[in-house]
């Protein structure tokens, strides 16, 4: 890993939990890999040829793209654990 001051980037703590933390990078891997796939293919279909700088470009957008299924994943979990609590009536039964 680079020294922060080399690359001005802010190190980002995805969470506090190891597990947690360690799915959440798989998870990332897993739509990196999703996404060249979806390149790959489209471009072998299509008999497109790409740079490999245009192949880098084309992936990341495509990575953005199939993360809005997560973002959809992320809030149906959100309705279903807010519901919990609300149905549950959890929060008067939380110690904090």
């Amino acid at each position: 890993m680079q020294d922060n001051q080399q690359t001005g980037l802010i190190p980002l703590d995805l969470s506090q939990d190891y597990f947690l933390a360690r799915e959440i990078e798989g998870l990332e891997n897993v739509m990196l890999e999703a996404a060249r796939n979806t390149v790959s293919e489209f471009v072998r279909s299509q008999g497109v040829s790409l740079t490999d700088t245009e192949m880098e470009a084309v992936i990341t957008v495509q990575v953005l793209k199939e993360l809005n299924s997560i973002d959809l994943a992320s809030l149906l979990l959100r309705y279903k654990y807010l519901r919990k609590i609300r149905d549950g009536n959890l929060v008067t039964r939380h110690p904090g």
